[in-house]
């Protein structure tokens, strides 16, 4: 018998492939176990190789591991290419794509289709838009505004792909949007769609997961992780909301999932639609110059209302009372009366985000991540970055006096304010520390729908949320978006004001929105008042074309931490020294404290890196052959930051 030979990713986190001699029949993506030191590990077959010329005995495989499925070959490339790409070992690609503990499972039979509903007639506008978005194999951008039936058009995309025997696959920003998107399209496709995301139990996983990778489902629903399913046939990918900052990985491996869902669309040959009405500057760049932008410019619900009129409230001049000013307080009490739904979109939780001490203005932070701390109504402070909880002090920590008071406005204290303007008012509060999982989201939101008059939360509730009956919202504190420290902080800021904006008025009556803001001249905010997009992208783009940021530059970012700080920030001006060395014409900032210094006791430093089309190659080799960090420090690669906090 002819011995055959073969790279194996080791599951173990090492940073290279092991050559095994493989029994005949093992073919990539099959799953054996290997002997690996004086231990037995599992190991991914990787790609058959020649016999390699080496003075080393090649050990064989052990035996087979049928309980595991053979991956498909787009998830072995998917695989190799994660691992290089973004900086992380074989193992920690292999966890993240396709995950741990996944035993392969016979899907049950699927249940009998439910009755279905025909799809929508389109408007002339939509039929346009769609006529467009399949004249071409192209990717684009469907710009909407919000309520102009987006969602509908994905169901007619969907439709012809599965028509031509496609999966498609359709991603959201966050879980709580994927309960109202698997109704819509089970209505019209019955039992074919599954949903795959965290909130499910790993038996619930593993079913979705089996399913889809046995062609029983053809349309797959979920937030970023779901762009790793195991989709044997891809023809679609629909992203919703692609704007969204969610769509990025906010810890290791740093992934963002439209790099991944392009990745998969090139190798399934496969249409890529980026649907939102807030389009993200650089992809409106990229693809308006490709002539690959369609654009829905009128709500179907009713075309002759308008887009709800946004009024600025400008706080320096008119007072606030509990944080609420005076037309905005009427305004509540207006939509109480004809029986009308609000929401208030505060992105602040807790009941203050400041405590000081009054004797000398120290603030009280904590001691892992020297961030203020909040004050909770139950009366304790937390860090909202690293979740320490401690019991409520008077006592300062600096004069030891006890003059520590909370000061600010978060949204436990703007429910509580809201309950005693106006005691008649169902107020539902909706936030991480309220609704942490799925299951209460959604019941948050559907008591919202059937019975409440007042919903305030934080910014999960500003995107893809369709209540019929809102008119009028409320945005207060968006400063905190505004001055955060980013090149994209004023797109971020317009797109949050232009999503929640659009959750009013989405039924027969128009609606209202109201501003309050510090700082009312902005021109993030001036744009959003008209929702000029246009508007804020020639200001953005001519700022960003003069700063040498995306998309007119690859823009990198290194991080370095530690317990010690000189440990982070030698490591870090090492790495510096080696990228300045090697990239001279490049643009790279000189080490520094990362704007949230300290977080979970480590002290953090960074340092950017912008590179030309030209110099990437270059840049993605230095990167990966940086000096390894000694041990008492960490280190991540981030090279699609959309944070650099």
């Amino acid at each position: 018998m002819t011995m055959r030979f073969a790279h194996v990713l080791v599951l173990r986190d090492l940073n290279q492939y092991y050559t095994y001699a493989v029994d005949s029949g093992i073919e990539p993506g099959d799953h054996i176990e290997v002997p690996f030191g004086k231990s037995i590990a599992l190991g991914l077959v990787m790609g058959i190789i020649p016999k390699p010329s080496t003075r080393y005995a090649i050990k064989p495989m052990i035996r087979h591991s049928p309980h595991l499925p053979r991956l498909y070959p787009d998830l072995i490339e998917l695989i190799d290419w994660f691992s290089d790409y973004y900086y992380v070992t074989p193992y920690v690609s292999y966890t993240t794509i396709v995950g741990t503990n996944r035993t392969w499972i016979t899907p049950p039979a699927m249940p009998a289709p439910p009755q279905t509903v025909p799809d929508l007639p389109l408007t002339t506008h939509q039929q346009d838009a769609l006529n467009a978005l399949q004249a071409t194999t192209n990717d684009h951008l469907l710009f909407g505004v919000t309520g102009s039936g987006k969602t509908e058009l994905y169901v007619h995309l969907a439709r012809a792909l599965l028509n031509q025997n496609k999966s498609v696959l359709v991603l959201l920003p966050e879980i709580n949007l994927t309960p109202q998107i698997q109704r819509y399209f089970e209505s019209r496709f019955g039992t074919g769609v599954t949903t795959l995301h965290s909130g499910m139990t790993p038996r619930q996983r593993n079913i979705a997961w089996s399913q889809i990778y046995s062609n029983q489902v053809r349309i797959i629903i979920g937030p970023r992780s779901a762009v790793f399913s195991p989709i044997q046939n891809l023809g679609l990918i629909l992203m919703d909301e692609a704007h969204d900052q969610s769509y990025k990985q906010d810890n290791t491996p740093l992934y963002h999932a439209i790099t991944i869902a392009r990745k998969r669309t090139q190798y399934h040959n496969a249409k890529l639609v980026y649907g939102t009405a807030t389009p993200d500057i650089g992809l409106y760049h990229t693809l308006s110059k490709r002539n690959q932008v369609v654009q829905l410019t009128h709500r179907i619900a009713n075309p002759t209302i308008p887009l709800p009129t946004i009024d600025c409230v400008d706080t320096t001049v008119q007072p606030t009372t509990d944080g609420i000013s005076d037309v905005l307080h009427q305004a509540l009490v207006k939509n109480l009366d004809l029986k009308q739904k609000s929401i208030i979109l505060l992105n602040r939780r807790g009941y203050a985000p400041f405590v000081t001490c009054s004797h000398c203005n120290t603030p009280h932070i904590c001691s892992q991540c020297q961030l203020s701390y909040t004050y909770h109504a139950d009366q304790t402070f937390r860090c909202h970055r690293c979740g320490i909880c401690d019991p409520m002090t008077h006592t300062c920590l600096n004069c030891k006096k006890p003059g520590l008071h909370a000061s600010g406005l978060g949204i436990q204290k703007l429910e509580l304010a809201l309950r005693q303007q106006l005691p008649n008012a169902t107020i539902i509060r909706m936030d991480r520390d309220t609704a942490s999982t799925l299951k209460k989201q959604t019941e948050q939101l559907n008591a919202f729908r059937s019975h409440g008059d007042i919903l305030i939360g934080t910014q999960m509730i500003a995107k893809g949320h369709h209540i019929d009956a809102i008119t009028l919202v409320g945005i207060l504190g968006i400063e905190t978006v505004l001055n955060s420290p980013h090149f994209r902080s004023s797109e971020h800021a317009f797109q949050l004001i232009t999503q929640v904006a659009g959750r009013a008025g989405r039924g027969t009556q128009p609606g209202r929105v109201i501003l309050q803001t510090t700082q009312p001249d902005h021109y993030a905010i001036e744009a959003a008042q008209t929702y000029d997009f246009l508007g804020l992208y020639e200001t953005e783009i001519d700022t960003r074309h003069l700063l040498n940021y995306p998309p007119f530059s690859h823009l990198f970012r290194i991080l370095t931490y530690a317990t010690v700080a000189k440990h982070a920030l030698a490591h870090l001006t090492q790495c510096y020294q080696v990228i300045r060395q090697a990239l001279p014409t490049a643009t790279l900032s000189e080490p520094c404290p990362a704007p949230l210094e300290k977080q979970n006791n480590y002290y953090r430093f960074h340092s950017l890196i912008r590179v030309s089309d030209a110099q990437l190659p270059d840049c993605h080799a230095v990167l990966k052959q940086l000096p390894a960090p000694p041990k008492p420090v960490r280190r991540h690669i981030d090279r699609e930051p959309v944070t650099l906090v």
